[in-house]
């Protein structure tokens, strides 16, 4: 067999074994947490990738906040996307081989659909549903990880 033959055979490999692997699963639970736990702390993510505060509220919605029912996580005048936390909880992912693809699901208690609502947010300069860089490195640190020792096991055999 030529190397290359048996460089193609090696890759073939390696790309079946990480399609596979169930320890890439900890994305679907770890990025949602994660969008959900920085934007309940009022943080958003540029188109940079940088950390940003979420754009304050305009005085006639914290008014209507203040008369209706909030979230336990949140107050009148706090702008962390969680007038009552369904949106953010919403969040869920579906993995298809190594392509991983997150969504808003469902509907909210009064008819609008969270993916309405977070469309909604980054028009009025709430953007949120994406990882800034420091989270994408952090991950990318545990995914290598994953990989490392998914390949070592591979030619362990």
């Amino acid at each position: 067999m030529k190397p290359s033959e048996k460089l193609q055979q090696i890759r073939r490999k390696v790309e079946s074994t990480l399609a596979d692997n169930k320890d890439l699963d900890f994305l679907l639970k770890e990025i949602p947490m994660q969008i959900e736990k920085r934007t309940r702390l009022g943080k958003g993510v540029s188109d940079t990738g940088e950390l940003i505060k979420l754009n304050p509220l305009s005085e006639g919605y914290v008014k209507q906040r203040k008369k209706g029912k909030l979230s336990s996580l949140t107050s009148p005048k706090k702008s962390n996307l969680t007038r009552t936390g369904e949106m953010l909880s919403s969040i869920f992912g579906i993995r298809r081989g190594t392509i991983f693809t997150f969504f808003f699901g469902g509907t909210r208690e009064d008819g609008e659909s969270n993916n309405n609502v977070a469309r909604y947010a980054r028009e009025k300069g709430r953007p949120f549903f994406d990882l800034s860089t420091s989270e994408r490195n952090g991950l990318q640190r545990k995914i290598s990880k994953v990989i490392k020792e998914s390949i070592k096991k591979l030619f362990d055999k």
